[in-house]
């Protein structure tokens, strides 16, 4: 494929990717101190913020292509999945941000814990709908035409079975 704005858009969803699902890894783990809890949820945050801003690089490069090309926006599965991804993380960022550093817009710490489960589910089911997002993706005309081997779009079931593996099965890392 030709060098083009448009090779940025595949780069930086990998790179989302990687950085929303290690995010969302580091609270995995079953029992930790607070000391340990608290850290790893700094960490979630700044991963999630890189994730956010990758997201947004990926989303503005494709954007920007098929403006210049003038051919139509959020025409197939995956962009209508891919925009809905982008303004869902968007406000789970702002969300968790919120709860995180202005925590008393919440209310009470009872509303705290409930509004923390909500952002909690509501990333693990953000998170799946990115994979398959990004399974549609892979699976786009443009992308399976530049496939040497159609059996290695495989492999892409493989790392989405590994991510929920590691979901599922808390570790103690």
């Amino acid at each position: 494929m030709p060098a083009s704005l448009f090779l940025y858009h595949p780069i930086l969803m990998v790179g989302t990717m990687i950085f929303i699902t290690e995010g969302i890894a580091l609270l995995q783990a079953p029992t930790l101190p607070a000391s340990a809890h608290k850290q790893r949820k700094t960490w979630h945050g700044y991963f999630q913020a890189i994730g956010l801003i990758v997201i947004e690089a990926g989303f503005t490069a494709i954007y920007v292509t098929k403006d210049r090309n003038n051919k139509p926006h959020f025409s197939t599965i995956h962009g209508q999945l891919g925009v809905m991804c982008v303004m869902w993380f968007t406000a789970q960022a702002i969300f968790g941000s919120i709860l995180a550093y202005f925590p008393r817009l919440v209310g009470n710490i009872s509303q705290k814990k409930q509004y923390w489960n909500w952002h909690r589910q509501g990333g693990y089911v953000l998170l799946g709908l990115m994979w398959i997002t990004s399974q549609t993706g892979v699976r786009s005309t443009s992308m399976l035409a530049l496939q040497r081997d159609p059996i290695l779009i495989n492999f892409h079931w493989l790392a989405l079975g590994l991510v929920s593996l590691g979901l599922l099965l808390p570790s103690t890392l």
